[in-house]
């Protein structure tokens, strides 16, 4: 059966918090993750948590909910200084309301929102780039993605357990380039679901890597920290052939394997991105 779009005049566009959603959340879990065992909380922690700060755009009509995206601020440092910075995700119309315009309704309300916004950056993650380019999300950034020679043990590399959470953060903040987190903040990223954390441990840990994460990512390497010598010992032991590196961790890169070069997500901004704008695997939403 074909529905009929919606009539601009009858719909209405709210902000809420994400987990402030109530019923609706299960509607907007059926439609990103069918068939998922884990709801948008274990997914996106600094979304859907009750301590989340990010916030919701939803389109409605006679209070039925037709489309959801979430915005989330952060800071991101650089070689340049802290940039703010909107991450935008988990926008999803409902399946049977689809092809009327409802999407581009929706991401032009999250443009009107990111123009009030302090955030001077907006990016976001996504297989229709040509949808987005029409509200001015063009390719930018820069990542290499690297493919690795596995297979090689290393007694000192081990899985990280919540005892080592302090001393991830401690490398998380020694990079040049990264969003800022709390420790409660990375806690919570890396419990989320299919995320193995590996860590190089030497009287001491020395470097991690991600592989993993819920929906994203499958069996790639998407976050590391640590020094360059650290890392490749720590690389090659995982249980993984493909990781993404920061433009940053070139030389590393370059030792570990063959490289490819893409961009970073679809960005919206007026200007170049700073020197060193870099968003780590586990901060995508």
């Amino acid at each position: 059966m074909t529905r009929t779009a919606p009539s601009p005049r009858t719909l209405d566009v709210e902000h809420v918090a994400p987990n402030a959603l109530g019923i609706d959340r299960a509607f907007v879990e059926s439609w990103l993750m069918p068939g998922v065992d884990w709801g948008l909380t274990a997914e996106h922690p600094r979304l859907f948590a009750p301590s989340g700060h990010a916030q919701s755009i939803v389109l409605r009509q006679a209070n039925r909910l037709l489309g959801h995206a979430a915005l989330l601020e952060v800071r991101v440092r650089t070689t340049s200084g802290m940039v703010p910075t909107t991450l935008i995700g988990s926008v999803v119309i409902a399946p049977e309301h689809r092809g009327q315009g409802l999407g581009r309704r929706l991401l032009a309300e999250v443009c009107s929102t990111l123009d009030r916004s302090p955030s001077k950056i907006a990016i976001l993650w996504s297989d229709k780039p040509g949808f987005y380019r029409r509200a001015g999300f063009e390719p930018s950034g820069s990542e290499l993605v690297v493919r690795i020679a596995t297979g090689q043990p290393n007694a000192l590399v081990r899985r990280a357990h919540q005892r080592d959470v302090p001393s991830l953060l401690a490398l998380h903040a020694a990079k040049p380039n990264r969003v800022l987190r709390t420790l409660a903040e990375f806690a919570a990223l890396l419990a989320i679901p299919r995320t193995q954390t590996w860590v190089l441990d030497d009287v001491g840990i020395r470097a991690y890597a991600c592989v993993g994460k819920g929906m994203d990512f499958g069996d790639v390497m998407h976050e590391c920290g640590g020094d360059d010598a650290s890392l490749l010992q720590l690389l090659p032991a995982l249980p993984t052939h493909l990781a993404v590196l920061a433009p940053w961790r070139r030389a590393l890169a370059r030792r570990l394997g063959s490289v490819a070069e893409g961009p970073l997500g679809l960005v919206r901004t007026g200007k170049p991105l700073p020197d060193g704008f870099y968003i780590d695997g586990l901060d995508s939403i």
